[in-house]
């Protein structure tokens, strides 16, 4: 029998338990990850009370926020998105499936340092949030990837297409490649990042390096 790990804080939990409780089973099976670690969801009804939780004043786009020290999950309750927010009330599931692959991929990590383009580009891709990035014209640097790894880099360069072009990329080495190799690839970070010992890392899972690998990615995209 399935055994939820979802602990939920907040008013009108019933719904959301069930949403949440079938998305960690898809997760569990697209992964091949037991969730046998206990994640807490917290509801806010309200802006200022998400933004207390933070300690920061939140952007209206943002509603949804892990946190990478435990396995705690704050997000503006679904019937608060529309009042509260940019989003539409539809958008809830898959964002709140977002912010759970968010502690998969750091479960399977084992809280090693990810670079930002796989962590978020994973977790679109899993939360079905890809379709919306298809056929669409965004900004490309050379070597992109490199410059958005970091969280430097990803705040720099999050307003230019970072997450359109992760999550694709992303995509295009599950379809070419397999999420096996992505789950190889988590289960082998190491605790500080740098490009260079990434690609050593990504080298032994692909036999190819990044480089060459997001140069065949961006001739599929001409």
């Amino acid at each position: 029998m399935y055994m939820s790990n979802i602990k939920i804080s907040g008013k009108k939990i019933k719904n959301v338990k069930d949403i949440s409780d079938k998305i960690t089973e898809d997760l569990k099976s697209r992964l091949g990850i037991s969730p046998d670690f206990l994640i807490t969801i917290r509801l806010h009804d309200t802006r200022k009370s998400y933004d207390k939780q933070l300690g920061r004043k939140t952007y209206d786009w943002e509603v949804g926020n892990t946190s990478t020290q435990n396995n705690y999950l704050d997000i503006i309750h679904q019937d608060s998105f529309e009042k509260h927010s940019s989003h539409p009330k539809d958008d809830f599931p898959k964002i709140l499936k977002h912010e759970l692959s968010h502690i998969y991929i750091r479960e399977i990590a084992k809280n090693k340092t990810i670079p930002m383009w796989l962590n978020e580009g994973l977790a679109m891709y899993l939360a079905n949030q890809i379709a919306q990035y298809k056929d669409k014209g965004f900004f490309i640097e050379s070597d992109y990837l490199s410059k958005i790894s970091t969280d430097y880099g990803w705040g720099k360069y999050s307003n230019y297409s970072a997450y359109d072009y992760s999550c694709l990329f992303v995509e295009y080495l599950i379809n070419k490649y397999s999420v096996s190799k992505i789950i190889d690839l988590l289960k082998k970070m190491k605790s500080n990042y740098s490009y260079n010992t990434f690609d050593k890392v990504f080298v032994s899972i692909y036999n190819k390096n990044l480089k060459d690998i997001e140069k065949d990615f961006i001739e599929t995209l001409k």
